[in-house]
């Protein structure tokens, strides 16, 4: 194909994983904007850049391969892939952004502040540690793919005898979607809605401050959205054993409602989907990914089958069991 951009990555063999991803993040022009502009190096970096830039080179024509960026994987030494065989394209999504990240220099930090919010001035207090935890976990790290596409958990725990609010704070990569084995689908919108913005009950909690072991209430928000979300449909279990059920990958989602409320209510949070890796056949393992990008230069979708690349005029040609990563980048 003649366009910029519309050129498929060969398969090494068993590489369809990786080809996949690759061709969502160089569809998605947060990502592919951060990744050129930004001054990050280092084997797996450099290798991710080149791939991407022969991907959109004025006359590329045919498919590229990821031979150097496969070898750059290979030698990071903290790799727990083994890049010979078929592998999970979430797995080798997060390995590709640690290995990113480990290049840039800072080590993650795992530090989880913890508060109480039952005192005067408890929102100003909730705020700076939700600031700080971001800073030594996020910031810290200087890298501006993760920083895009990593977002924050607060995690809000009440004891129903004293009323003290412990705070606790964690980073994510990506929000689960999960099926339910009784219904016929699942909806990324109705995550956001209702699974997102979780709650329970907590029997026989130990409070850190009345000492006492009571029922306490916890309520996870999510205190930090990124620019790009990563949904993923967890259709793996037992194991390997895939769950084929249909998924409702709304082509626009708002998130408001998962969202910490520290004022009042916000405006619609809205993310578009920009790229889904997606799955055939019935193994984690096994089968086959590849990519639907929706195009920057034009309003079609784009099929990324390896070297194979197909218009697409919507995403109807996507079976509803395939989705299995959903790549969103934020509206605004």
């Amino acid at each position: 194909m003649g366009t910029r951009g519309l050129v498929g990555i060969e398969n090494l063999g068993c590489t369809c994983y990786l080809a996949a991803v690759v061709q969502c993040i160089a569809h998605c022009p947060t990502l592919i904007t951060l990744l050129m502009r930004s001054s990050m190096t280092g084997p797996v970096t450099d290798a991710l850049k080149e791939l991407c830039v022969a991907k959109w080179a004025v006359h590329a024509t045919s498919a590229v391969s990821p031979e150097a960026m496969v070898r750059a994987l290979r030698g990071y030494k903290g790799s727990c892939i083994d890049y010979d065989n078929q592998n999970d394209s979430h797995e080798f999504l997060v390995e590709l952004m640690t290995a990113i990240e480990g290049e840039v220099g800072a080590p993650r930090s795992s530090v989880v502040e913890q508060g109480t919010s039952s005192r005067p001035g408890s929102l100003r207090v909730l705020l700076q540690r939700m600031a700080s935890h971001w800073d030594a976990t996020v910031t810290a790290n200087q890298c501006p793919l993760t920083q895009a596409m990593y977002g924050q958990f607060v995690f809000l725990t009440q004891c129903q005898e004293c009323k003290h609010v412990t705070q606790s704070f964690d980073v994510f990569s990506s929000l689960p979607v999960l099926f339910d084995e009784t219904a016929t689908t699942a909806s990324v919108q109705q995550h956001a809605d209702q699974v997102w913005a979780s709650s329970e009950s907590i029997e026989g909690y130990q409070c850190d401050h009345c000492n006492n072991k009571s029922l306490a209430r916890r309520e996870c928000k999510i205190s930090r959205m990124p620019d790009v979300l990563v949904v993923h449909a967890m259709r793996f279990a037992d194991g390997d054993r895939k769950m084929t059920k249909d998924l409702h990958a709304e082509h626009e989602i708002d998130v408001s409602a998962a969202q910490l409320q520290v004022g009042p209510r916000c405006d619609r949070e809205l993310y578009r989907l920009r790229g889904m890796v997606c799955h055939r056949g019935m193994s984690r393992h096994g089968g086959h990914y590849y990519a639907v990008c929706k195009c920057t230069s034009m309003k079609n979708w784009v099929g990324f089958d390896d070297d194979a690349v197909t218009m697409m005029e919507d995403r109807s040609g996507v079976r509803k069991g395939d989705p299995y990563l959903l790549i969103y980048e934020r509206s605004s």
